[in-house]
């Protein structure tokens, strides 16, 4: 649902479809999209505990 979005930019006295979104879940970009905003897509790594057994550095 793109509530929080329109919530946001209604406290911030704009209108969405002049606001830009980041976001990086599908559900969130669905919602960011819903609103109006012009969405950016996020694509982003895995939670470093997901990957630390990996052998790479740090």
């Amino acid at each position: 649902a793109p509530d929080p979005f329109l919530v946001a930019a209604k406290e911030l006295g704009l209108d969405a479809k002049g606001c830009v979104v980041l976001e990086g879940s599908p559900s969130s970009i669905r919602a960011g999209v819903a609103s109006g905003a012009t969405v950016i897509a996020l694509c982003t790594s895995p939670e470093r505990s997901k990957i630390e057994n990996c052998d790479a550095h740090f």
